[in-house]
């Protein structure tokens, strides 16, 4: 029997798919709510009528359905089922066997939650003992993500949705999709950040037809230079492109972190995409925008746009996402009470940036002589560049393997080097890491009301939630965002290098 928890207030909460007996929906009834009443059943029929209208293959199908009281159910009722039922399994002795079609009942599965699973690329305690759990709940689209992954696109779709809500993932998803539905298709996926190329790429290592590289690398190809460094010159070279005459050439395009797109960049790839066939679908988030303000929506004048919204962060643990939203009010994740549950934050003092480089170089020896990690699962994130330089010397002092990704040799870069990995918040756009340490934080300068100060106050935003499972943050000074970290309750341990740290670190 195959459980699916929706997760959605479209459909019935849980869906059990049994290839002899067929469907089952079940709904969990409020508190407030009167099981005994039509209420319930209300709502259980039309949350089907709307799976049924989203997944077609219900129509050959048995379904049953099935209300979760929250206390204990009325006797003799064959609908209505308490959480004790549920959980014992006994309410399964009435759900008779039937005749059923496996293979629509396998199409059901594959729409609500297909089979795109992707390779990862995953004293004091740093024990996470809930970590493996977590990894399996984020390698399968949801029913959600699957819908816009495979969704008709008339012209443009633009996704939405918070850090760690899966929109690389979805972009991969649909890129697989449409090349393997249309294997004569072009597909093309774009992206701003070059080190974040080699990581699609092995997402989409098993469909050769799907290629994938940067804004600039893709105009070249077709024979164009638009500028990458200045919007107005950008603008200027977009408009010699169209006199030159843009030729429509690809099939479906996917652009992912769009927020850091110049519009002519959008407006060109636009160009190239053939009328009728797989749409463009463009996914990004404006608090992660870190290298420009304006607005991309402005490149889609006069389009046909489908937006698309993905509103449950599945990367990051709960703790993570508080600290995040913490650090700025603008930066609360809408859904993150949906996140996993995981432990709180670490956030560890030491007298001055040598001394932080030091307390992170023993966390991650800690981490990988006990077992609790392997070298690849880690990144030590820097806000500046100046920063790297210390930690990779207390690495090597430490015997901790490392490799330095930087942004101007992105092949260079293996994510599945057995080796810890070390680089910039800005670079590290698009991946994700079980552990994240975060170093330089105090660096950031305060918000003033300037687009610029904004623009770095969203690296702390950025850096934190490239965490999955743990987030240590050091610090040596006080500082604006620094002080707003101190003050949480809860979702923060506090420690001080190295008195805090075993005996002999």
């Amino acid at each position: 029997m195959r459980v699916i928890e929706t997760r959605t207030e479209d459909w019935p909460d849980l869906l059990l798919l049994d290839e002899k007996r067929g469907l089952c929906v079940m709904d969990i009834a409020g508190e407030d709510m009167d099981v005994g009443g039509r209420a319930p059943v209300i709502r259980l029929n039309r949350k089907v009528a709307n799976l049924r209208q989203d997944a077609p293959e219900l129509e050959d199908l048995p379904v049953v359905r099935r209300i979760v009281a929250p206390a204990q159910a009325p006797e003799g009722s064959a609908l209505l089922l308490s959480a004790a039922d549920v959980q014992g399994g006994r309410w399964a002795e009435a759900w008779p066997p039937s005749l059923v079609a496996v293979d629509a009942l396998r199409r059901l599965e594959q729409r609500l939650t297909p089979a795109l699973l992707f390779p990862e690329v995953p004293v004091r305690s740093l024990d996470d003992p809930n970590a493996e759990e977590r990894a399996h709940y984020r390698l399968r689209l949801d029913a959600a993500q699957a819908d816009v992954a495979m969704r008709n696109v008339r012209d443009v779709a633009v996704v939405h949705g918070p850090a760690g809500s899966g929109k690389t993932l979805v972009l991969a998803a649909r890129a697989r999709w449409l090349a393997t539905s249309h294997p004569d298709w072009r597909i093309q996926v774009l992206c701003y950040n070059r080190l974040l190329v080699p990581h699609l790429r092995r997402l989409l290592a098993d469909t050769p037809s799907v290629q994938v590289s940067t804004f600039g690398r893709f105009a070249q190809v077709l024979g164009h230079r638009i500028d990458l460094r200045d919007e107005l010159h950008s603008e200027m070279d977009l408009g010699r492109a169209i006199r030159r005459g843009i030729t429509p050439s690809i099939d479906g395009l996917l652009i992912d972190e769009w927020q850091d797109f110049f519009p002519a960049w959008t407006r060109f790839a636009l160009a190239s995409l053939r009328p009728g066939r797989g749409g463009a679908m463009l996914a990004g988030d404006p608090v992660q925008a870190l290298y420009r303000d304006g607005d991309a929506r402005n490149a889609l004048a006069g389009r046909a746009i489908d937006e698309l919204q993905l509103n449950i962060p599945y990367r990051s643990t709960r703790e993570i996402l508080d600290v995040a939203a913490a650090l700025d009010p603008t930066f609360t994740v809408t859904g993150a009470r949906h996140a996993p549950d995981g432990e709180p934050v670490d956030l560890i003092w030491a007298e001055k940036p040598v001394s932080q480089a030091l307390a992170v170089a023993e966390d991650i020896r800690l981490l990988l002589d006990q077992g609790q990690r392997k070298p690849h699962e880690i990144g030590v994130l820097v806000a500046f560049k100046r920063g790297i330089g210390a930690v990779a010397r207390a690495l090597d002092e430490a015997n901790v393997p490392y490799q330095i990704a930087r942004s101007w040799e992105p092949d260079s870069y293996q994510p599945s080097k057995p080796a810890v990995t070390v680089m910039t918040v800005h670079s590290a756009k698009g991946y994700e890491f079980a552990v994240v340490f975060l170093v330089g934080l105090e660096g950031l300068p305060a918000p003033d009301g300037t687009i610029e100060t904004a623009r770095w106050g969203r690296v702390g935003y950025v850096g934190a939630t490239r965490a999955r499972d743990q987030l240590l943050i050091t610090y040596s000074k006080d500082s604006y965002y620094l002080d707003r970290l101190r003050s949480l309750e809860g979702d923060i341990r506090r420690w001080t290098w190295p008195d805090d740290y075993p005996e002999g670190a």
